[in-house]
């Protein structure tokens, strides 16, 4: 990270790595804090990604255009293009495409990249999100090399207790009621798939074991 460049969110100053995930209760709770976030990372010459359900998208762009934030340097997409193939999550395809991306604008010696990445596509069931904590988890492998800040935004209305523990342990910081904690519940990602992994297996032995009775 360059040494004049500053990334905040919630008025604090956030060292590398920064994986954050944001909960919130509201729209208007979660464009308090993502707009000032997305214009310093504009006033810093950062490229910007927001992605998000298109149904938002229209929303979106009121919003930034209400707080005179313009769009240039700003990438919006969908969540459908971005984050799922044919209808399928597949973790593997996405650490690819950020990996090449990060690497894409190192080679151009950009300043940086900061996402948004609205995450209300991944509570619905769709084939392949059962192994988005996996991926959740790896992507701090990735911020471990490359300058960037991403954050997650989830509606703490719609996450279960096991949801909500699961993304306690794969990001860095974590907002919550407008405040950002550094986070003392991230698992690092090597221990965290193990443990992912165990809890799976363990899962279906269960359910195999229930299906022979």
């Amino acid at each position: 990270m360059t040494a004049d460049r500053s990334v905040s969110i919630c008025g604090h100053h956030l060292s590398s790595p920064r994986h954050i995930c944001c909960f919130f209760d509201s729209r208007d709770q979660q464009y308090e804090h993502l707009l000032p976030y997305f214009a310093e990372g504009l006033a810093n010459g950062e490229e910007v990604l927001t992605v998000m359900d298109r149904e938002f998208i229209d929303d979106h762009l009121q919003r930034l255009s209400h707080a005179g934030i313009s769009t240039l340097g700003m990438s919006i997409m969908d969540s459908e293009a971005a984050y799922l193939d044919h209808g399928r999550f597949d973790k593997d395809r996405m650490l690819s495409m950020l990996t090449q991306k990060l690497a894409r604008l190192r080679a151009t010696k950009a300043v940086g990249l900061r996402t948004c990445g609205e995450m209300s596509w991944a509570l619905t069931g769709l084939p392949g999100t059962e192994d988005l904590m996996l991926y959740e988890s790896e992507v701090n492998k990735i911020l471990e090399t490359y300058d960037a800040t991403f954050i997650c935004t989830y509606d703490a209305n719609r996450l279960k207790g096991r949801e909500m523990l699961d993304l306690l342990s794969t990001h860095s910081h974590v907002v919550i009621n407008g405040v950002i904690h550094e986070n003392r519940y991230f698992i690092p990602p090597d221990e965290f798939c193990r443990s992912w992994m165990a809890r799976r297996t363990a899962t279906s032995a269960l359910g195999a074991s229930t299906q022979s009775r």
